[in-house]
C-alpha cells in the first residue's frame, strides 16, 4: 500500500475510533444522570406496553442494534401529545411504513455494497475502500421532519392554551429538542453521503439508526 494512502486512512481510522469512543462516554453519562429516575419511576411501575418501549429503547443501545424501540416510543410521544386522537394514530401509522419500510429496504442494499480493504501489518482491522451512494436516508429525513412539525405544532396549541409550565417544559420542549436533533442528524448523513469529495469512511459519521459495519472492524468483506 502506497505510505501516503497508508497514513490518510490510519488517520480516518484514528478520527472515527476517537468520535465513537466520545459518543459511547456521552451515551454512558446520560445513563447514569437518569438511572436515578428510572428506578424510582420505571422499576416500581406497573408493567404497560409504553413502560417495556421504553425499557426496551433505554437498553437496546448496549447491544447494539436497530432502535426501532426508541422510534416507536418517540411517535407514541406525539400521539400523545395530540391527545390520543385516531386520525392521529392511523396517520403516524401510514407514515411510519411508508417512511422506514424502503428505507431499510435501501440500507440493506447499501450496506451490501461496502467494500473493505485490510491493513497491512502490523495494523490490525479494515477500512471502507468503497460504497454506493445510498437514498435511505432521504425517507429518515421525511420521517423526522414530519415528527419535528407535528410536534412543534401541537407546542404552539399547548403554549397558546396554557402558556410555559413546568409540564410544558419536560414534555414539549425537551421533547422538541430531541426531534431536531434527529432531523439534523438526518440531514448530515445526506450531505455526508452524497458529497464525493468527503472520504469514503468519514460518510459513515453520523449513521444512528442502524448498525452498519465499521471501517475498523476486524474481519474484512471482500
Amino acid at each position: 500500500m502506497d505510505p501516503v494512502v497508508l497514513v490518510e486512512n490510519l488517520r480516518v481510522l484514528t478520527v472515527i475510533k476517537r468520535i465513537d469512543l466520545a459518543a459511547t462516554v456521552v451515551f454512558l453519562w446520560d445513563y447514569l444522570l437518569t438511572l436515578g429516575m428510572e428506578v424510582e419511576h420505571i422499576w416500581a411501575s406497573k408493567w404497560t406496553i409504553v413502560k417495556v418501549l421504553f425499557l426496551i429503547q433505554r437498553y437496546i443501545p448496549f447491544i447494539d442494534i436497530m432502535g426501532l424501540g426508541m422510534y416507536t416510543v418517540l411517535c407514541l410521544r406525539v400521539w400523545v401529545v395530540w391527545n390520543r386522537k385516531k386520525s392521529m394514530a392511523f396517520l403516524l401509522a401510514i407514515l411510519f411504513a411508508g417512511s422506514w419500510i424502503p428505507a431499510i429496504a435501501l440500507l440493506m442494499v447499501f450496506v451490501k455494497t461496502i467494500k473493505y480493504m485490510a491493513l497491512p501489518p502490523p495494523f490490525l482491522g479494515c477500512i471502507v475502500a468503497a460504497a454506493d451512494e445510498s437514498s435511505s436516508f432521504e425517507f429518515f429525513l421525511v420521517w423526522d421532519t414530519v415528527m419535528l412539525l407535528l410536534m412543534l405544532t401541537a407546542t404552539l396549541r399547548s403554549y397558546q392554551r396554557s402558556g410555559r409550565t413546568a409540564l410544558f417544559k419536560i414534555v414539549y420542549g425537551e421533547g422538541i429538542i430531541y426531534y431536531f436533533y434527529l432531523f439534523l442528524i438526518s440531514l448530515i448523513n445526506i450531505i455526508l453521503n452524497h458529497n464525493n469529495s468527503i472520504p469514503i469512511a468519514y460518510r459513515f459519521i453520523a449513521v444512528s439508526y442502524v448498525d452498519i459495519p465499521t471501517p475498523f472492524s476486524q474481519g474484512c468483506v471482500n
